[in-house]
């Protein structure tokens, strides 16, 4: 139990080290502005009119299918997140939009 202890004890002063060592590294480019680490301008906010047009959008693109047209952990995503982005809409509204979503994934797992 002891040795258990004591490596895992090394290991932690190995990280704490190596955390303190590249802390102190000296800036390898000078001081040099560096363009490609500019800070990102401010993106807009998602509206519900954005989500409602990823969401007919991908409907769209299931309906155009005959054939799921993503790879499958893809699929995977949309159907966990589409749920999600209905609930940025109009309870009515993302209720319907869910089950056209529905219907289009079940007939092309059935063609599958």
């Amino acid at each position: 139990m002891a040795v258990d202890n004591c490596g895992n004890r090394f290991q932690v002063a190995i990280a704490v080290c190596y955390c303190w060592r590249m802390a102190e590294q000296q800036d390898l480019f000078g001081h040099e502005p560096q363009p490609e680490r500019a800070a990102a301008p401010p993106r807009r906010p998602l509206t519900a009119d954005d989500v409602r047009n990823q969401m007919i959008e991908l409907i769209a693109q299931l309906r155009q299918s005959d054939v799921i047209p993503f790879e499958a952990a893809v699929m995977k995503k949309h159907i966990a997140m589409f749920p999600i982005m209905a609930m940025w809409l109009d309870p009515d509204e993302g209720k319907q939009l869910e089950l056209a979503f529905s219907a289009e994934v079940e007939r092309l797992m059935k063609a599958a």
